[in-house]
C-alpha cells in the first residue's frame, strides 16, 4: 500500500476516534442542561462545545488537502499509468471518500469507525446531520450569550479607555490643527495620516515621524 494511502487511513481512524471522544464529553457536560436553564452556570458545557469547534477547524483544512491529493494521485496514476501500485490499492475508487467507504466496510480492525465518510464535508463544517441535531442545540443558545458577552467586554473596555483617557478622541482633530501643517478638510480618520516632513525646518514640533 503507498504511503499516502497509509497516512490516509490513520489520519481517518484517528479522526473518527477523537471525534467521538469530543462528542461524547458535549453529551456529557451539556445532557442536564435544558433551553430554560441560565447560562452562567453553563461553563461546563460552553467548554466542552468550544474544545470540539477549536479540534474540528483544523481538521477541515487537513481533510480538503488530503481529499485534493488523493483526486490528484489518482489522476496522476491514470493519466500516465506510472503509478500501478496506486491503481491496485485504490480498486478504481476515485475519491478519498470512495476509498475510505471501502477501507472501513472491509476492515474489521478499525474499531472507531462511527463516522458517516460520505458525510465527512458536511462533518468539518459542523454541518453534518448527527451533530445539527444531537448536538448543535445543546450548544448554540449559550455560545450565544458567550459571543454577546464578549462583544460587551470590548464595548465597556473602549468606554473605560475613552474616559481615562477623554483627549483620545482628540488625536485627529489635533495633528489637524497643529502648525498647519495638514489641512484638516483632507483628513480621514477612518484612513492612514501622513504627517509632511520639511527637512530644511529647523521647527522639531513639525518634524515629526
Amino acid at each position: 500500500v503507498p504511503q499516502f494511502l497509509r497516512w490516509l487511513g490513520e489520519w481517518y481512524e484517528e479522526f473518527s476516534k477523537k471525534r467521538q471522544e469530543l462528542l461524547g464529553d458535549i453529551q456529557k457536560s451539556c445532557k442536564t442542561k435544558t433551553s430554560t436553564d441560565k447560562c452562567d452556570d453553563n461553563n461546563e458545557c460552553q467548554n466542552a462545545c468550544k474544545k470540539y469547534g477549536d479540534w474540528l477547524k483544523p481538521k477541515g483544512n487537513e481533510w480538503r488537502e488530503q481529499k485534493s491529493k488523493y483526486a490528484k494521485d489518482h489522476n496522476n496514476a491514470n493519466e500516465y499509468y506510472e503509478d500501478e501500485e496506486f491503481l491496485t490499492a485504490t480498486k478504481g475508487h476515485t475519491t478519498a471518500i470512495e476509498y475510505l467507504k471501502n477501507k472501513c466496510k472491509n476492515s474489521s480492525d478499525w474499531k472507531y469507525d462511527k463516522t458517516n465518510v460520505e458525510d465527512m464535508d458536511q462533518i468539518v463544517r459542523k454541518k453534518d446531520d448527527e451533530y445539527r441535531t444531537n448536538y448543535e442545540p445543546l450548544c448554540t443558545r449559550c455560545r450565544m450569550k458567550d459571543i454577546q458577552d464578549t462583544i460587551k467586554q470590548i464595548k465597556d473596555k473602549k468606554y473605560t479607555t475613552t474616559l481615562q483617557n477623554p483627549e483620545s478622541k482628540l488625536i485627529v482633530e489635533n495633528i489637524c490643527d497643529d502648525n498647519k501643517n495638514v489641512h484638516s478638510t483632507k483628513a480621514n480618520n477612518k484612513e492612514e495620516i501622513t504627517i509632511p516632513i520639511e527637512p530644511d525646518d529647523s521647527d522639531r514640533k513639525k518634524n515629526k515621524e
